[in-house]
């Protein structure tokens, strides 16, 4: 596929490396002419650190890949300069931009003259967006931070799209400089990433709390063992339970206790022992009355089985 797209350039140049140099070339020239960026005496050009440039071409041995570029700049395909600070700068040649869609403004009065390896001027009468800045100019960025903060690729781009959508909405136009593009939106990923971290820490402390408040409730049910509360017990209809009121009020306990049930009040104590005592005197009278017949189908009441309360309302509310 890669052979048959670059075909032509590839014969004439006897190079495929020659004619995907010059593809990718292309396409970054068009993006700085989109941002009309590193326009500098009458021409964009492309500004690469080094490390940049060997990034773009992962799949060219660094040796042959400053060879073929010397190549192109012997044949006139391009011109090269580089800068103190080891950044190599490329443009096209006007023949070279005549055979693709680029090509340069008919008019560039407006355009003023920048120092080279700034590329801080841009002409002020142009209107950037956000919103033109393609996404694989972001993604060197995008992976740095899912390394530093474990999330997956989509949900920094998710936060990229934020981003853009509200710069372009307050009316910021980008840097000309695609490194200060994205040092702020690096900047706005780690906020964003910050406050989630502080959010998740707030909720996490009150999940935290509200669980031992809930088991110090749960708890509170245990001080009533062997301790019934006269005042609630001196309520309850007594007159048909056959059991110990006290071996009943201790059974109530443990159940609740059992069901995990939080004790809120003095109100949930007495309607719950209420709903339970009811239930207990129903299941004597009912042990009762099955074994004054002598069929089959009736089975015997298991008292130390207690799961016959689990649909009781033990909180009484």
């Amino acid at each position: 596929m890669l052979q048959h797209f670059y075909s032509d350039e590839a014969v004439r140049y006897n190079s495929m490396e020659i004619a995907v140099i010059l593809q990718k070339f292309r396409e970054l020239l068009h993006y700085n002419k989109t941002l009309d960026q590193h326009f500098i005496n009458n021409s964009y050009w492309i500004k690469l650190p080094e490390p940049a440039l060997l990034s773009q071409f992962p799949f060219i041995e660094k040796g042959k890949l400053m060879r073929t570029l010397y190549r192109m700049k012997e044949l006139g395909l391009i011109l090269q300069k580089q800068d103190q600070s080891n950044t190599f700068w490329f443009t096209l040649n006007e023949i070279t931009l005549a055979s693709t869609n680029i090509t340069e403004p008919a008019s560039t009065q407006n355009h003023q003259p920048q120092v080279f390896a700034s590329g801080d001027t841009v002409n002020s009468q142009v209107k950037r967006l956000w919103s033109d800045v393609d996404d694989q100019f972001i993604m060197e960025s995008v992976a740095k931070l899912v390394v530093k903060h474990g999330y997956n690729q989509q949900h920094f781009l998710d936060i990229w799209h934020t981003f853009v959508s509200s710069m372009d909405a307050n009316g910021e136009q980008p840097p000309a400089r695609m490194d200060l593009i994205q040092k702020r939106f690096v900047a706005y990923a780690n906020k964003v990433q910050l406050n989630m971290s502080h959010a998740n820490l707030r909720y996490q402390n009150t999940v935290s709390q509200n669980q031992q408040v809930k088991e110090q409730a749960v708890e509170n049910w245990l001080q009533y063992i062997n301790h019934p509360r006269e005042d609630i017990l001196c309520k309850i209809d007594t007159s048909k339970l056959q059991t110990s009121i006290v071996e009943v009020w201790n059974s109530f306990i443990n159940k609740s206790y059992e069901k995990q049930i939080p004790l809120k009040n003095d109100y949930q104590i007495e309607n719950g022992f209420t709903n339970y005592v009811r239930a207990w005197v129903g299941n004597e009278q009912k042990a009762q009355t099955n074994q004054s017949y002598s069929a089959k189908r009736f089975e015997p009441v298991n008292f130390e089985d207690k799961s016959w309360a689990d649909d009781i309302d033990l909180e009484g509310l």
